[in-house]
């Protein structure tokens, strides 16, 4: 068997811990004291060993004592042909899993998954001589008990040279197995009367659980009841101290019950001679006012009259203002109109003088914006038609300085021949006459092949070799793709893209200016700015037509002069009508506050007149009245009266705030 992982959960100290084996070799698992090394052999024992159901003093020992949980264990591991995962956890949430992953995939639970498990060791591993040869921390180390280890006992009976002792041992072998076979089967299964064995003794440990359970539930009832028993005599003890207090509060209440009647009724008392005492009080004060409201009617009385006849003379004064300030304003008027007629006229005639200003101006400015246009149109078109913009110049540049190059690399790399006369002699290079000079030297690249021949004398073939090919390629790609790009542009090398570009960029700059020019004189938006141009020519053309008999031909000049003859009369126009205007104003002011100023002197001359003749019925009816009230009492015996209650209020005021201060203590 060999171990691949092994991982613990809520073991002991360990809440979730996983140690990967190697394959080959030893796996070494280090770490300080008491960090649970130990634990990993007693968990693979306990997975190997015990069922989820188990409750053993070895399972409990394990269970995590911080918190509520199973101790789990979880084992991936290969024996023999077999590769699985096996997975248990133990005392709560209890669970047993398996999951095989080969020869052939299994997935099994609970019981089934442990006996399958111990089956496959069985079959693939000695377990026997596993725990034989296991040292664990903490053990003595002695020799190996190897009672149980059969294969280990015979490795070694052969190793000292021994050998079974015969049929008698043979046959003794063979009687076990039979009587194993009885029970197991070869895969280590329980059956026939063994697993009738195994199914009660797994029953009878439900039944056990089950007991068990329903144990710890009556011993958690019986703690509950005697609980509630203490609980219940503390209660009826709270109970009895209740009572005895709620009967002495209510004694205490019904006597405050009866001090409360008290304190109500001699506040009620109280609240009678106070009000009987202000009624009196107040009776009194009613006297006094109606007294002195009789003196203070018969002298409104009076001076109401005398104002009724001072006001009489200046009324009249302004009612003769009044009619003068009406007539004023009636003759400003008409001089206003006569003057705001004129300067109508006036203003029309100005306005019909710079519509026709305007519209020479606007029908210049049309004509200079059609020329532009024109012009903008052309410029275009020599743009679209010029193909050789910045980049393609670029890219013809670029191209013609990788010709420059490769034809300086070509006859860098080139080989060369340096022909010098001793003599004056005629010679052919690649069939081109040449005539030498004496010791003056020719010299000659040879790019692929160069022949020299001296007529009736040799002939000498120059070869260049592979790197002067090369060299030649380079050269012949590069012009190829210089031609290629001067035929998309349209011309035939770099000096005529440049002219080209040159042609392009002017025509581009006259765009701009024709751009902008437009712009200036019609806005940003040519189309809408023309078009509103010729609205406005058109509008001043209804103008004119509408203002004139007919056509007025008159120069521009002319016209300039006649219209600052018409401002001028216009602004003198208007300045008379704007005088006009201001007298009119102030006449109207004047009128409005004369007549304001009546209205207020015969709103105030009829207020008096009505205050003064109320003021007259007023004082007779006080008059009247306090005659009426001296017959039925007389002020003497109201100012006792008054006196009286509000000494008997007092009294019942005492009476009721010592009721209160007896109820409040």
């Amino acid at each position: 068997m060999r171990l691949l992982r092994l991982r613990l959960r809520s073991f002991r100290g360990i809440a979730d811990r996983e140690v990967v084996f190697a394959r080959d070799g030893v796996t070494v698992v280090e770490g300080p004291n008491e960090i649970g090394k130990s634990s990993l052999a007693e968990a693979l024992d306990l997975l190997l060993e015990e069922l989820d159901s188990a409750n053993t003093k070895e399972l409990r020992s394990v269970k995590p004592a911080d918190r509520d949980a199973g101790p789990e264990v979880e084992l991936e591991a290969e024996s023999g042909p077999y590769a699985f995962v096996y997975r248990k956890r133990f005392l709560k949430d209890r669970e047993t899993v398996l999951r095989v992953s080969r020869p052939r995939p299994e997935s099994l639970t609970g019981r089934e998954a442990h006996e399958r498990v111990r089956a496959i060791l069985a079959e693939t591993a000695d377990l026997g001589l596993w725990r034989a040869l296991r040292l664990t921390q903490g053990s003595r180390v002695e020799q190996a008990t190897v009672g149980g280890a059969g294969t280990l006992a015979a490795a070694l009976d052969r190793a000292a040279g021994t050998v079974p002792e015969g049929p008698v041992e043979v046959s003794l072998w063979d009687g076990a197995r039979a009587e194993y076979s009885v029970y197991f089967t070869d895969g280590g299964r329980a059956k026939g009367e063994a697993a009738a064995v195994v199914a009660r003794l797994a029953e009878a440990q439900r039944g056990l659980d089950e007991t068990e359970a329903e144990l710890r539930k009556l011993d958690e009832d019986v703690a509950r009841v005697a609980r509630l028993r203490t609980e219940l005599a503390d209660l009826a003890e709270r109970r009895a101290q209740a009572v005895t207090l709620s009967q002495r509060r209510n004694a205490q209440w019904q006597q405050i019950q009866t001090m409360v009647a008290t304190v109500t009724a001699a506040e009620a008392t109280a609240t009678a001679k106070r009000l009987d005492a202000e009624q009196k009080a107040g009776l009194v004060a009613v006297r006094s006012r109606l007294v002195g409201e009789q003196a203070k009617a018969a002298a409104d009385r009076d001076r109401l009259a005398a104002v009724v006849a001072a006001a009489a003379p200046n009324l009249a004064t302004v009612r003769e203002r009044a009619t003068a300030a009406a007539q004023g304003l009636q003759t400003a008027r008409a001089v206003s109109a006569a003057a705001d007629a004129d300067d109508r006229a006036r203003r029309a005639e100005v306005e019909y003088l710079r519509a026709l200003g305007q519209l020479g101006a606007l029908t210049t400015r049309r004509a200079r914006v059609e020329a532009v246009r024109a012009a903008l149109a052309t410029a275009q078109a020599l743009v679209a038609a010029n193909r050789v913009d910045d980049p393609a110049l670029a890219r013809i540049r670029a191209a013609d300085l990788t010709v420059q190059t490769a034809r300086a690399l070509r006859d860098a790399g080139q080989p060369s021949v340096v022909i010098t006369a001793l003599a004056a002699a005629p010679v052919e290079i690649d069939g081109e006459p040449l005539a030498l000079t004496p010791n003056q030297p020719v010299r000659r690249s040879v790019a692929d092949a160069l022949e020299i021949v001296a007529p009736g004398h040799l002939s000498i073939r120059v070869v260049a070799g592979t790197s002067g090919e090369q060299g030649a390629r380079a050269v012949a790609e590069a012009e190829d793709k210089l031609r290629l790009l001067c035929a998309s542009a349209g011309v035939a090398d770099l000096a005529s893209a440049e002219r080209a570009a040159r042609t392009r960029g002017e025509a581009a700059t006259a765009v701009d200016v024709h751009q902008r020019t437009l712009a200036d004189m019609v806005g940003a938006d040519v189309e809408r700015g023309t078009a509103e141009l010729s609205r406005r020519i058109a509008a001043f053309e209804a103008q004119i037509a509408g203002q004139e008999a007919t056509p007025d031909t008159r120069p521009a000049e002319e016209l300039e002069s006649a219209l600052k003859v018409a401002e001028t009369a216009a602004a003198a126009a208007a300045t008379m009508a704007e005088d006009c205007r201001a007298a009119t104003a102030q006449r109207d002011v004047e009128d409005r506050t004369v007549r304001d100023g009546l209205a207020e002197l015969e709103t105030t001359a009829a207020g008096d007149q009505a205050r003064a003749a109320a003021a007259a019925d007023i004082a007779a009816a006080a008059v009247a009245l306090v005659a009426a009230a001296r017959a039925d009492v007389t002020d003497a015996q109201l100012e006792a009266d008054a006196v009286a209650a509000g000494a008997g209020s007092a009294a019942s005021a005492a009476e009721a705030a010592s009721a209160r201060a007896t109820l409040a203590a």
